[in-house]
Protein backbone atom coordinates (compact mmCIF):
# COMPACT_ATOMS: atom_id res chain seq x y z
CA UNK A 1 0.00 0.00 0.00
CA UNK A 2 1.18 3.57 -1.06
CA UNK A 3 -1.45 6.03 0.60
CA UNK A 4 0.71 8.79 1.50
CA UNK A 5 3.01 9.08 -2.33
CA UNK A 6 -0.98 7.91 -3.68
CA UNK A 7 -2.47 10.31 -2.19
CA UNK A 8 0.30 13.14 -2.94
CA UNK A 9 0.18 12.70 -6.45
CA UNK A 10 -3.86 13.38 -6.52
CA UNK A 11 -3.70 16.42 -4.46
CA UNK A 12 -0.13 17.71 -6.57
CA UNK A 13 -1.93 17.05 -9.95
CA UNK A 14 -5.23 18.81 -9.06
CA UNK A 15 -2.79 21.93 -7.14
CA UNK A 16 -1.33 22.44 -10.73
CA UNK A 17 -4.90 22.10 -12.48
CA UNK A 18 -5.80 24.91 -9.77
CA UNK A 19 -2.88 26.73 -10.49
CA UNK A 20 -2.60 26.78 -14.14
CA UNK A 21 -6.39 28.00 -13.81
CA UNK A 22 -5.66 31.10 -12.33
CA UNK A 23 -2.93 31.91 -14.42
CA UNK A 24 -4.91 31.29 -17.14
CA UNK A 25 -7.46 33.44 -15.67
CA UNK A 26 -5.18 36.24 -14.94
CA UNK A 27 -3.73 36.45 -18.25
CA UNK A 28 -7.30 36.25 -20.08
CA UNK A 29 -8.08 39.43 -18.01
CA UNK A 30 -4.92 41.04 -18.55
CA UNK A 31 -4.84 40.63 -22.23
CA UNK A 32 -8.72 42.39 -22.44
CA UNK A 33 -9.87 39.22 -23.84
CA UNK A 34 -12.17 38.77 -21.05
CA UNK A 35 -14.28 41.68 -21.65
CA UNK A 36 -15.02 40.78 -25.49
CA UNK A 37 -15.93 37.05 -24.17
CA UNK A 38 -18.04 38.42 -21.87
CA UNK A 39 -19.61 41.82 -23.55
CA UNK A 40 -19.67 40.50 -27.00
CA UNK A 41 -22.25 38.27 -28.87
CA UNK A 42 -18.68 36.19 -30.97
CA UNK A 43 -17.11 36.23 -27.06
CA UNK A 44 -20.06 34.61 -25.75
CA UNK A 45 -20.70 32.00 -28.95
CA UNK A 46 -16.51 31.40 -27.93
CA UNK A 47 -17.10 31.12 -24.46
CA UNK A 48 -19.98 27.99 -24.88
CA UNK A 49 -17.77 26.38 -27.90
CA UNK A 50 -14.92 26.36 -24.94
CA UNK A 51 -17.80 24.89 -22.25
CA UNK A 52 -18.76 21.92 -24.83
CA UNK A 53 -15.07 21.44 -25.53
CA UNK A 54 -14.59 20.55 -21.48
CA UNK A 55 -17.52 18.75 -21.09
CA UNK A 56 -16.25 16.84 -23.99
CA UNK A 57 -12.72 16.60 -22.26
CA UNK A 58 -14.18 15.17 -19.13
CA UNK A 59 -16.26 12.75 -20.84
CA UNK A 60 -13.78 11.84 -22.89
CA UNK A 61 -11.42 11.28 -20.02
CA UNK A 62 -13.93 9.15 -17.97
CA UNK A 63 -15.01 7.13 -20.98
CA UNK A 64 -11.21 6.08 -22.57
CA UNK A 65 -9.57 6.45 -18.76
CA UNK A 66 -8.44 2.84 -19.44
CA UNK A 67 -7.20 3.42 -23.05
CA UNK A 68 -5.35 6.71 -22.60
CA UNK A 69 -1.69 7.04 -21.39
CA UNK A 70 -1.18 8.23 -18.11
CA UNK A 71 0.71 11.00 -19.17
CA UNK A 72 -2.17 12.28 -21.53
CA UNK A 73 -4.57 12.22 -19.31
CA UNK A 74 -2.59 14.33 -17.30
CA UNK A 75 -2.67 16.63 -20.71
CA UNK A 76 -6.10 16.77 -20.72
CA UNK A 77 -6.70 17.35 -16.66
CA UNK A 78 -4.21 20.06 -17.93
CA UNK A 79 -6.03 21.42 -20.98
CA UNK A 80 -9.79 21.34 -18.81
CA UNK A 81 -8.11 23.27 -16.60
CA UNK A 82 -6.54 26.05 -18.62
CA UNK A 83 -9.85 26.10 -20.52
CA UNK A 84 -11.86 26.87 -17.64
CA UNK A 85 -9.45 29.88 -16.26
CA UNK A 86 -10.68 31.09 -19.66
CA UNK A 87 -14.39 30.59 -18.89
CA UNK A 88 -14.37 31.90 -14.96
CA UNK A 89 -12.65 35.34 -16.29
CA UNK A 90 -16.51 36.93 -16.56
CA UNK A 91 -16.31 36.98 -12.49
CA UNK A 92 -14.04 40.11 -12.16
CA UNK A 93 -17.06 42.22 -14.32
CA UNK A 94 -19.57 40.80 -11.67
CA UNK A 95 -17.45 41.11 -8.50
CA UNK A 96 -15.12 43.09 -7.03
CA UNK A 97 -11.68 41.56 -6.67
CA UNK A 98 -11.76 41.44 -2.35
CA UNK A 99 -14.97 39.65 -2.69
CA UNK A 100 -13.10 36.98 -5.27
CA UNK A 101 -9.77 36.64 -2.96
CA UNK A 102 -12.15 36.00 -0.34
CA UNK A 103 -13.91 33.48 -1.82
CA UNK A 104 -10.77 31.95 -3.00
CA UNK A 105 -9.42 32.19 0.26
CA UNK A 106 -12.32 29.97 2.02
CA UNK A 107 -12.80 27.71 -0.85
CA UNK A 108 -9.34 26.58 0.29
CA UNK A 109 -9.68 26.58 3.41
CA UNK A 110 -12.53 24.58 3.39
CA UNK A 111 -11.68 21.97 0.93
CA UNK A 112 -8.41 21.06 3.23
CA UNK A 113 -10.49 21.14 5.98
CA UNK A 114 -13.20 18.85 4.45
CA UNK A 115 -10.38 16.50 3.21
CA UNK A 116 -9.00 16.27 5.84
CA UNK A 117 -12.49 14.83 7.63
CA UNK A 118 -13.20 13.03 4.58
CA UNK A 119 -10.12 10.74 4.28
CA UNK A 120 -9.77 10.96 8.49
CA UNK A 121 -14.13 9.42 9.37
CA UNK A 122 -14.50 5.75 9.45
CA UNK A 123 -17.77 6.70 8.32
CA UNK A 124 -18.85 5.51 4.65
CA UNK A 125 -19.77 8.68 3.23
CA UNK A 126 -21.47 6.55 0.37
CA UNK A 127 -24.86 7.74 0.90
CA UNK A 128 -24.01 11.23 1.77
CA UNK A 129 -21.95 11.46 -1.53
CA UNK A 130 -25.51 9.72 -3.21
CA UNK A 131 -27.63 12.45 -1.60
CA UNK A 132 -25.60 15.17 -2.97
CA UNK A 133 -25.41 13.73 -6.58
CA UNK A 134 -29.18 13.55 -6.24
CA UNK A 135 -28.95 17.41 -4.80
CA UNK A 136 -26.82 18.32 -7.81
CA UNK A 137 -29.22 17.59 -10.30
CA UNK A 138 -31.89 19.80 -8.23
CA UNK A 139 -29.03 22.58 -8.89
CA UNK A 140 -28.75 22.02 -12.00
CA UNK A 141 -32.23 22.43 -13.33
CA UNK A 142 -33.38 25.03 -10.44
CA UNK A 143 -30.81 27.22 -12.23
CA UNK A 144 -32.03 26.47 -15.78
CA UNK A 145 -35.60 27.27 -14.56
CA UNK A 146 -33.91 30.13 -13.08
CA UNK A 147 -32.43 31.55 -15.87
CA UNK A 148 -35.45 30.65 -18.32
CA UNK A 149 -37.75 32.92 -15.84
CA UNK A 150 -35.56 35.99 -16.36
CA UNK A 151 -35.69 35.63 -19.65
CA UNK A 152 -39.22 36.73 -19.01
CA UNK A 153 -38.09 39.03 -16.14
CA UNK A 154 -39.03 36.71 -13.83
CA UNK A 155 -35.44 35.56 -12.44
CA UNK A 156 -35.54 35.97 -8.86
CA UNK A 157 -32.57 36.73 -6.56
CA UNK A 158 -33.92 34.55 -3.63
CA UNK A 159 -33.92 31.27 -5.41
CA UNK A 160 -30.15 32.67 -6.62
CA UNK A 161 -29.09 32.18 -3.11
CA UNK A 162 -30.60 29.57 -2.20
CA UNK A 163 -29.18 27.86 -5.14
CA UNK A 164 -25.84 29.12 -4.00
CA UNK A 165 -26.32 28.07 -0.46
CA UNK A 166 -27.43 24.64 -1.13
CA UNK A 167 -24.49 24.00 -3.89
CA UNK A 168 -22.12 25.09 -0.77
CA UNK A 169 -23.54 22.12 0.97
CA UNK A 170 -23.10 20.10 -1.98
CA UNK A 171 -19.76 20.51 -3.09
CA UNK A 172 -18.44 20.73 0.72
CA UNK A 173 -20.20 17.05 0.81
CA UNK A 174 -19.08 16.09 -2.86
CA UNK A 175 -15.20 17.09 -0.89
CA UNK A 176 -15.37 14.62 1.95
CA UNK A 177 -16.97 12.47 -0.27
CA UNK A 178 -14.36 12.34 -3.15
CA UNK A 179 -11.20 12.39 -0.57
CA UNK A 180 -12.77 9.29 1.12
CA UNK A 181 -12.75 7.49 -2.12
CA UNK A 182 -9.34 8.53 -2.62
CA UNK A 183 -8.12 7.84 0.56
CA UNK A 184 -9.56 4.17 0.02
CA UNK A 185 -8.61 3.78 -3.28
CA UNK A 186 -4.72 4.91 -2.21
CA UNK A 187 -4.35 1.17 -0.02
CA UNK A 188 -4.86 -0.90 -2.91
CA UNK A 189 -3.08 1.24 -5.40
CA UNK A 190 0.13 0.01 -6.58
CA UNK A 191 3.87 2.13 -6.60
CA UNK A 192 4.67 3.63 -10.11
CA UNK A 193 1.73 1.69 -12.23
CA UNK A 194 -0.07 3.00 -14.74
CA UNK A 195 -3.14 2.85 -13.42
CA UNK A 196 -2.30 3.73 -10.42
CA UNK A 197 -1.28 7.30 -12.22
CA UNK A 198 -4.63 7.17 -14.31
CA UNK A 199 -6.73 7.08 -11.27
CA UNK A 200 -4.63 9.68 -9.54
CA UNK A 201 -5.70 11.64 -12.29
CA UNK A 202 -9.38 11.03 -12.03
CA UNK A 203 -9.14 11.84 -8.59
CA UNK A 204 -7.88 14.98 -8.93
CA UNK A 205 -9.73 16.39 -11.41
CA UNK A 206 -12.80 15.17 -9.53
CA UNK A 207 -11.61 17.04 -6.48
CA UNK A 208 -10.63 20.03 -8.42
CA UNK A 209 -13.91 20.02 -10.19
CA UNK A 210 -15.43 19.94 -6.71
CA UNK A 211 -13.17 22.75 -5.34
CA UNK A 212 -13.85 25.04 -8.46
CA UNK A 213 -17.55 24.83 -7.67
CA UNK A 214 -17.49 25.59 -4.54
CA UNK A 215 -15.39 28.49 -5.25
CA UNK A 216 -17.57 29.42 -7.18
CA UNK A 217 -21.04 29.46 -5.47
CA UNK A 218 -19.52 30.88 -2.33
CA UNK A 219 -18.53 33.64 -4.73
CA UNK A 220 -22.02 34.00 -5.82
CA UNK A 221 -23.17 33.30 -1.43
CA UNK A 222 -20.42 35.76 -0.11
CA UNK A 223 -19.08 38.22 -2.51
CA UNK A 224 -19.94 41.37 -3.48
CA UNK A 225 -20.98 42.60 -7.06
CA UNK A 226 -18.63 45.46 -8.84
Amino acid sequence: AIVIPFLGKVYGLMGFAIFITVISAFFTIKSGLAFKLTYSFSGMLIVFALLIAEVGIVIALTAKIKTLSSSIAMLMLFAYAFLTGITISYIVFYYNISGIISAFTSAVVMFVLLALAGSALKVDLTKIGTVAVIGLVGIIIASLLNMFLGIFGLYSGTMDYIISAVGVLVFSALIAWDAQKMKNLASVAHENSEEASKYATMGALALYLDFINLFLFLLRLFGKNS
